[in-house]
């Protein structure tokens, strides 16, 4: 719970942190130590072997790897940082009895041994779309830094660098091939100031000294297991399928950006999109209009922002 002593610190300094956190495995105080490794889920092998050679570094140098135990760059980040021998954090969209997706149960099994499985969500909360915005607030929270590897101009991941960003963490990039729609959403960061990383030297370079002093300087050259390329996709679940894992949350949406609302809105989402005025309302005068609460307001804008239905501009600023 919140006030309790264990409950993680860096959650308490951000905006809305969730009130109770379930967890499976065990927090540490060394996991302060983290850096958190996001990106797409349809990864290709250059992403996936970035993914996995950083976190199994920066698991040598004693920090901690927190992902969201998704396909593609999350498998490659929580697997790279178990093999180095070291901790790893997978923060779930949905409750703790439901392993998203279930190709990484055995995966999600052996983080509880080295590591954790937390969610905000009571244990009996499927998966759903609206949670992994959501969740990613937690991702970001929980670490010095976001590193984004291979996401395109529609990803999730980009709202995890947003986040960091807005907590005052650092926001890292990794280049990728300049012809890859994989390549556009992390190539975006750049262009907007985050710090471009080749190497795991980058990183730590950036980190503020408290951290430096803490974290091991003197580790062995030794040679790095080849990542693992993931040969199937987790078919997609049908919403009228009563078993656990029920929907398929997309990390790269595709709608373009739209100047009127499309069906399907929640009564909350349609009110918050009819309070955003032209050119750009601010979070503050959307709360006003609406008169719902500043964690309802924030969490819906991020669900629409990442169906492509408005757009964040600076300083909190809304289309």
């Amino acid at each position: 719970r919140f006030y309790d002593a264990a409950y993680p610190q860096c959650l308490k300094e951000i905006d809305t942190p969730p009130l109770v956190l379930y967890i499976r495995g065990e927090l540490t105080p060394e996991d302060s130590l983290s850096i958190s490794i996001v990106g797409s889920r349809d990864a290709k092998d250059y992403g996936r072997k970035v993914s996995y050679r950083l976190s199994y570094q920066l698991a040598q140098h004693g920090l901690a790897v927190v992902s969201g135990l998704a396909k593609g760059i999350d498998t490659s980040a929580h697997r790279g940082a178990l093999e180095a021998g070291g901790r790893t954090i997978a923060v779930m969209g949905s409750g703790l009895s439901f392993i998203y997706p279930a190709a990484n149960s055995d995966l999600a099994e052996k983080i509880t041994e080295s590591g954790a499985l937390i969610s905000e969500f009571p244990m009996d909360v499927k998966p759903k779309p609206k949670n992994f915005p959501r969740r990613n607030r937690i991702i970001s929270g929980l670490t010095l830094g976001t590193v984004v590897v291979e996401a395109s101009n529609r990803s999730g991941a980009l709202i995890t660098a947003r986040l960091a960003g807005e907590q005052g963490r650092e926001v890292f990039a990794v280049p990728g091939e300049i012809f890859s729609e994989l390549s556009t959403g992390t190539h975006q960061l750049i262009n907007n100031g985050a710090k471009l990383i080749n190497t795991v030297d980058d990183l730590l370079n950036e980190l503020p000294p408290y951290a430096l002093n803490r974290i091991q300087s003197d580790v062995p050259t030794s040679s790095i297991p080849s990542v693992e390329t993931e040969s199937s996709q987790a078919p997609p679940i049908e919403k009228s399928d009563p078993k656990p894992l029920a929907t398929q949350p997309s990390s790269e949406v595709q709608q373009p950006i739209q100047s009127v609302p499309p069906p399907g809105l929640t009564p909350d989402e349609r009110t918050i999109f009819d309070a955003i005025e032209v050119p750009s309302s601010h979070i503050d005068t959307i709360v006003r209009t609406t008169q719902l609460p500043i964690s309802l307001v924030s969490s819906t804008l991020l669900m629409l922002e990442l169906k492509g239905i408005i757009q964040q501009l600076p300083g909190k600023q809304f289309h």
